[in-house]
């Protein structure tokens, strides 16, 4: 099943929140000329291969087929296209951020590291990576990093992250 998308409800160059309210769409096949956005994520898969064949240096369609695959469990078929897009574009934070869960499931524990060292150099303030980090302390047993990584957390920005990290159970 597609979503008509006509050329006048994006307008072009529409910001992401108003493509996501047209439907379910993905915006990077928007920007390449796919006016009939599948829903299905194996149809999407084509359409960004699709994306690839016409660009290959596409950074953003390496990312989502990435995110097709590891939606998929094709651990190592994202890890190749999440790697991709770093190559593509090495300040890709999306990217470094995706390889961390990927990393961790598939037991690459130097990786891993890397991928959030270099996440949280290009973007200091992502919450999702303190919260992977504070994961990896929890299963490495290293409780004390997990409660600094909290407080720090809540000291940034006390309303937002108070209530994502009060323990519901």
């Amino acid at each position: 099943m597609h979503i008509l998308v006509k050329a006048e409800e994006t307008g072009g160059n529409k910001p992401y929140e108003d493509l996501m309210a047209i439907g379910n769409v993905q915006p990077c096949l928007l920007e390449n000329g796919f006016k009939n956005v599948p829903k299905d994520p194996i149809q999407s898969e084509e359409s960004f291969k699709k994306i690839l064949e016409r660009n290959p240096n596409n950074d953003n369609a390496c990312d989502e087929l990435g995110w097709i695959y590891r939606k998929q469990g094709k651990l190592f078929q994202a890890e190749e296209y999440f790697e991709k897009a770093i190559d593509l574009n090495l300040k890709n934070d999306n990217a470094y951020n995706e390889l961390i869960g990927i990393y961790l499931d598939l037991g690459k524990k130097s990786q891993t590291q890397a991928s959030v060292g270099k996440s949280i150099e290009l973007d200091p303030k992502n919450y999702n990576v303190y919260i992977k980090l504070a994961s990896i302390y929890q299963a490495q047993g290293r409780f004390s990093h997990v409660e600094d990584i909290f407080k720090k957390l809540i000291e940034r920005n006390p309303k937002e992250h108070r209530s994502n990290l009060v323990d519901s159970g």
